[in-house]
Order: C-alpha cells, then sequence, then structure tokens
C-alpha cells in the first residue's frame, strides 16, 4: 500500500508540471552517502521538494503531507532560501528521482543515489556562474590571459561553480568552504553561510590559523605550532550578517597557504553576541590539488 500511495503522489506531481506548462529541467545525477551531503544552490528560492519514494517514518509527519515531514525512511533534506541539502539516512539507500520546484515554478528533475564516496559535494544550477571568456590575441590559436589583480580574481572566485564541500553545522547554521584557488602569490578562498535557523547570523570574526606538526629531535615527542594568517583582502555579506534562512557568500586573499606533512589550515568563524562558532578544518594536503588562476 505504501508504494501504491508513492505511486499515486507521482502521477498527481506529473498531472500537476503538465498543468503548469513547466519545462523540468536536468539535474543529473546527484550523489551522497552518510558520510557526504549533498548542497544544491539554486538561482530562486525553493518552493517544494519531492521524491519519488522516499516514506516518511511512521508519526513523524504532520497533516500538510510528507514534504513537511520531520524524518524520511532514506532521504531527509533542509532548505535555506536557493540552497537545498539532502542527507541519506541509512547505507545504501535505493536510486530514486528528485524533484525540485521554485517559487517561480521552474522545475528541476534528476536521479539520486548513494555513494561511499561521491564525485562531488556541491552542485550549482545558477546560471553564468563557471562562464570565464578567454579574449583572443591578434595572432590566431594564441590566448591572451587577462592581468587580474587579486580583488578581480577574487571576485572572480565568488562567481565561479561551487566544486568543494568542507562543512561545518551549529544550529541549523551550515559553514560551507565551497572553492580554493591559488596563484603564484596567493590562496583564494570562497565561503558560504547557509542559515535555515529562525535568527539572523551576525559574524563577529573570521581568522585563518596554520597548524604545523613538526618531528622533535632525537626522537622526542612531535612539536605542534599554530600561527594566524594575515588577510590581504575580504568580501563580506552587507553589515556582515547572514539573515534568517538565506545565504551569504564570503570571500578571502591570502597568502600562498602550504602545509606539508600533518599540517592544516582551521577557518575559525565567530558570532558576535552568540555562541553558533565553528572550527572549518581543512588538511595541507587538500591544497596540493586546487584550481589555479
Amino acid at each position: 500500500m505504501v508504494i501504491i500511495d508513492w505511486i499515486k503522489k507521482g502521477i498527481l506531481l506529473s498531472f500537476i508540471l503538465f498543468s503548469m506548462n513547466a519545462k523540468a529541467v536536468d539535474l543529473g545525477v546527484i550523489e551522497i552517502s552518510l558520510k557526504y551531503s549533498a548542497t544544491l544552490e539554486f538561482n530562486k528560492y525553493i518552493s517544494k521538494v519531492i521524491f519519488g519514494y522516499n516514506p516518511a517514518i511512521k508519526d513523524a509527519s504532520n497533516s500538510n503531507g510528507p514534504n513537511t515531514a520531520e524524518k524520511f525512511e532514506y532521504y531527509n533534506y533542509t532548505i535555506a532560501g536557493k540552497v537545498l541539502v539532502i542527507h541519506a539516512s541509512a547505507m545504501n539507500t535505493p536510486q530514486t528521482t528528485v524533484t525540485v520546484i521554485l517559487n517561480d515554478n521552474t522545475t528541476y528533475s534528476g536521479i539520486i543515489r548513494y555513494k561511499e564516496e561521491p564525485s562531488k559535494y556541491y552542485y550549482s544550477y545558477t546560471s553564468g556562474q563557471n562562464v570565464v571568456p578567454i579574449k583572443q590575441d591578434n595572432k590566431p590559436g594564441i590566448p591572451k590571459v587577462e592581468k587580474l589583480s587579486p580583488e578581480q580574481r577574487l571576485q572572480r572566485l565568488l562567481e565561479d561553480k561551487n566544486i568543494y564541500s568542507y562543512v561545518e553545522v551549529k544550529s541549523k547554521v551550515y559553514f560551507i568552504v565551497t572553492n580554493i584557488k591559488n596563484d603564484n602569490e596567493n590562496t583564494y578562498l570562497k565561503l558560504m553561510i547557509v542559515n535555515e535557523s529562525k535568527k539572523d547570523y551576525q559574524i563577529d570574526n573570521i581568522s585563518f590559523i596554520k597548524i604545523m606538526e613538526v618531528a622533535g629531535a632525537f626522537q622526542s615527542k612531535d612539536v605542534i605550532t599554530s600561527e594566524y594568517i594575515d588577510v590581504k583582502h575580504s568580501v563580506y555579506p552587507k553589515d556582515n550578517k547572514v539573515i534568517a534562512n538565506s545565504s551569504g557568500k564570503l570571500g578571502f586573499v591570502l597568502p600562498v597557504f602550504s602545509a606539508e606533512g600533518n599540517g592544516k589550515m582551521i577557518i575559525q568563524v565567530l558570532e558576535k553576541d552568540g555562541n553558533r562558532n565553528v572550527d572549518i578544518e581543512i588538511l595541507g594536503k587538500e591544497f596540493l590539488n586546487v584550481g589555479s588562476f
């Protein structure tokens, strides 16, 4: 009976979409696991999320229907404005469809499946974010490299398609490092704060700390050192605030980061007059594979 009910809901959804004359946009394949959630970003606010087969856990749903249930058997999700985060509820969940309807009735549809090590964690469906034109020289076939200032490169990074997902969560506020790039002198980093709580998030301070573990002499204990990293340039949301049920983009230019062995970067985010503070840890070896300008 449960399967029949979900088939009926799928038929009803198809009828609704046909009635609205909505054209579905392909989401592609979304991969998640118990360890890694999938974050989807759209260019409009999200109105509804519907799974092909994802029964609500008994007594978890309310009178408004399965889309507002607190927990589901296979896939749970949270909506924060234009951002959707999908979590696996168990291991080896069955493959099914997922449909996202935005507030302008634009409909996105795709496949969601379980994969222990997803190929990526952040999916961007906002238009024009990953297009960077290359100006051509008078000589055919020879591209002309644009000379950009660090501030201009940071702005490009903020507009780029999100490809990483180093995530920390505190009281319904998601802190996600989504982009990192290097040039010869600087490391450029993009941080998204997704606030799905009912309280505005006021940023007090963001610090970058380099942690190094140095082998001790003559078999003595390893020595752990730490130092703060100077921020050359930064971009914050208006008034350093991410309002409730919205998201904000932050950008930073740092001296090029290098931490061999067991080194790592800690990004410390502090809330003003609050306790929603997090430390985001990125291992030094991760910086060896980032993109470059």
